[in-house]
Order: C-alpha cells, then sequence, then structure tokens
C-alpha cells in the first residue's frame, strides 16, 4: 500500500506535468476523459485494499479480476485514446507550423527579390544622375577645344555636379569674352 501511494504520487506529478503541455480543447477533452477513468481505477484499488486489511481476499481477488479488470482496461484504452489524441494534434501543429514556414520563407524571398531590384533601380538612376551632366560636360568641353564656345550646360542643380556646371559655364563665357574682346 506504501509502494502504491507512492506510484500515485508520481503519476501526480507527471499528470501535473502533462496538464501543463496541453494547448487545444481536444486535448484538455481527452485527459479529462483519461481523469475520469484514472480517478475510477483508483477507487477499484482503495476497495481492493479495504478487502485485504479487512482479510477478506476471496473479494479482493473477486473485485481484482473482475470490476477492477474491466476499470483497468478502460484506463489503458483512454491512455491509448489520449496518447493518439497528443499524436493527432501534434501531426496538425507540425503541418501548421510548416505552411507558416514556407510563407515566411516566400515572403522573404520576395521581399529579398524587390529589395534587390529596387536596389538596381536606385543604383541605375545614381548613376545616371552622375554619369549624363559628366558626359554633357566632357561634350562641351570637346566642343570648346574645337573652338565652339556658344555651348552652355545650364544645369539647375544644387549638388557638386551643378557647381562644376556653373563653373564651366562661367568659364566658358569668360573665355569667349576674352576671345571676342581679342578678336576686336
Amino acid at each position: 500500500e506504501q509502494r502504491w501511494s507512492e506510484i500515485k504520487r508520481q503519476i501526480a506529478d507527471k499528470e501535473k506535468a502533462y496538464d501543463a503541455t496541453i494547448l487545444t480543447q481536444t486535448g484538455r477533452d481527452a485527459f479529462k476523459k483519461y481523469q475520469d477513468a484514472y480517478a475510477k481505477n483508483d477507487e477499484q484499488q482503495k476497495r481492493i485494499f479495504a478487502f485485504l486489511h479487512a482479510g477478506k481476499t476471496k473479494e479482493a481477488e473477486a473485485l481484482l479480476h473482475g470490476d477492477a479488470k474491466a476499470t483497468n482496461d478502460t484506463l489503458n484504452q483512454v491512455m491509448d485514446e489520449l496518447q493518439e489524441t497528443k499524436l493527432k494534434i501534434a501531426e496538425q501543429t507540425e503541418k501548421e507550423n510548416e505552411a507558416i514556414t514556407a510563407a515566411a520563407t516566400r515572403n522573404m524571398t520576395v521581399f529579398a527579390i524587390l529589395g534587390l531590384g529596387i536596389g538596381v533601380v536606385l543604383g541605375v538612376v545614381i548613376a545616371n544622375s552622375i554619369s549624363r551632366p559628366l558626359a554633357q560636360g566632357v561634350d562641351m568641353m570637346q566642343e570648346m577645344a574645337k573652338g565652339h564656345l556658344g555651348n552652355r550646360l545650364r544645369m539647375n542643380r544644387k549638388d557638386e555636379i551643378g557647381v562644376l556646371a556653373d563653373t564651366m559655364d562661367a568659364f566658358t563665357d569668360e573665355l569667349q569674352n576674352k576671345v571676342v574682346a581679342t578678336l576686336k
């Protein structure tokens, strides 16, 4: 009987730990069914011990091989159902987690591709905003080298390229004025 009390304490500890892991109503319902079957089984065990303490061995054996066996068989069946329920819930959770993972991976891939595309577009835009004005400046300088002093860049920009263009226009104006003054 003392050993039985120790086993019951261990079972109670495991039940408490198991109960903390239940996340669904289906799981709670299955666990409740187990607890009810376990309580009936426990009552049968108490009756058997009571018969044994009273010296009623035949009654204890009859209960053990009769109603107590049926109650124990029911408890085992309910424990199997509880285990099956837990496995089904775990499989369902696994499928849901796989779907979430697939969606997250798909979203991350889409955002990475979009980010890469935006980066490339911005890179091209920025590169063109620098290279086109510089190409215009080079063209103007090549025309000046040929003696054509009438070209101007006339860029209305506030950045360094705008300053360079304004300086080149001012240089060309000054050079043209000096050339015209020299020719007069």
